[in-house]
């Protein structure tokens, strides 16, 4: 789908994947449990058996990102190691012609 709508747009959309694919399970699983913590979202106070799961398929899910930024050469910023950075290099590719 998104190989055809960047066919599509004839080169006036941009598209790039983002995802977690790496990053140890138990460093996920931490993270998601101190986000959801804080921010009282759908895996507040749930098991660590759900918290490992919703972390195992976030990256499984960002390494099928990965394989199909791959083969439609279009980019692929990894979350795992600096959020904060990652996220300004995805803007700034985004913004840019």
């Amino acid at each position: 789908m998104v190989g055809s709508l960047l066919r599509e747009s004839g080169g006036k959309a941009r598209a790039c994947f983002v995802g977690n694919s790496a990053i140890e399970l138990e460093d996920k699983v931490r993270i998601l449990e101190d986000w959801s913590a804080s921010r009282g979202d759908w895996l507040s106070g749930k098991p660590h058996a759900e918290l490992e799961w919703a972390a195992r398929e976030c990256i499984e899910a960002s390494a099928e990102y990965l394989a199909a930024a791959a083969e439609l050469g279009i980019p692929y910023f990894d979350l795992s190691s600096n959020w904060d950075a990652a996220v300004d290099c995805v803007v700034l590719y985004l913004e840019s012609s």
